[in-house]
């Protein structure tokens, strides 16, 4: 993990400091949701881009397809979601 720093504090306890390796600049944010998302500034236009984020498909969410479920990420991000070998969408408890 280039760029994280191990701390430990007593009021705080265990958590990760993070020194850029270059000059620009980069914002984190954390949404309600539990999306992580990391901005950094282009030199060219000095306007914030989104450099990655995670989740990064429907699927990474928990439970988004329910219990007895398999859920497979599409070309698009989105979620398709089918039940496991055995059960059947005919039963709403089973899948």
């Amino acid at each position: 993990m280039s760029g994280f720093t191990p701390a430990n504090d007593p009021l705080l306890g265990k958590y990760y400091t993070y020194t850029a390796t270059n000059t620009s600049l980069q914002r984190f944010v954390v949404l309600p949701n539990g999306t992580d998302i990391c901005y950094m500034v282009k030199k060219s236009s000095q306007e914030w881009e989104t450099v990655w984020y995670q989740p990064s498909n429907e699927c990474e969410y928990y439970a988004t397809c329910g219990p007895n479920s398999l859920c497979t990420a599409l070309q698009d991000g989105k979620a398709k979601c089918t039940c496991l070998k055995g059960l059947s969408l005919t039963k709403i408890l089973e899948c």
